[in-house]
This record gives C-alpha cells, structure tokens and sequence, in this order.
C-alpha cells in the first residue's frame, strides 16, 4: 500500500526550506539577497549566504531548537517580553 504524503518522522521536525533547515535558509537568503540587491553581483550574494548560512548552522550547533528565539530576547534592542519588569512583586491585585 503506498501513501500519497510523507509522514513526518518526529512529532516536532524543525520547519525544513529544501534539505536545510529554515533559519539556515534565511540566513543564506539574506546574504544571497543582499550580495545582488547591495553590491550587485551574484557570485558574491553566494558566497555571502553560504557564508552566512554555514556560519549560523554553527553557531546554533548542539544548541536548543529554540536558540534562535533566546538570543532575540536577549540581544534585541526592543522589547519582546511579555512579563512585567522585576521590580513589580504583586502580579495581581
């Protein structure tokens, strides 16, 4: 009996952008996109999103799923927590 779809083969598979990872694939997009858009030359858009996409698969290497998501916390210059400042001991009331 043969299936028309794929079944994943874990319950959370990181989202997937061809065979790579989707964060890896933006990171190269975003290199790929402004090595044409800024500098106007496509060799090197490639080069700079390999580069880009390479180095960000080894910087989350070995790490949580999530670590993107952390180093946006804590290194984004606005605000992305929803919890109210530590200085607040009463939540409600």
């Amino acid at each position: 009996m043969s299936t028309s779809h794929a079944i994943p083969s874990r319950l959370d598979a990181p989202a997937k952008f061809l065979i790579f990872d989707a964060d890896v694939g933006l990171a190269f997009g975003f290199g790929f996109l402004t090595g044409i858009v800024v500098l106007d030359n496509m060799p090197i858009g490639v080069l700079l999103g390999a580069g880009l996409g390479w180095g960000w698969s080894k910087i989350k290497s070995g790490k949580h799923p999530a670590f993107q998501w952390h180093l946006l916390y804590w290194y984004v210059p606005w605000s992305l927590r929803r919890t109210p400042p530590s200085f607040l001991r009463e939540m409600v009331g």
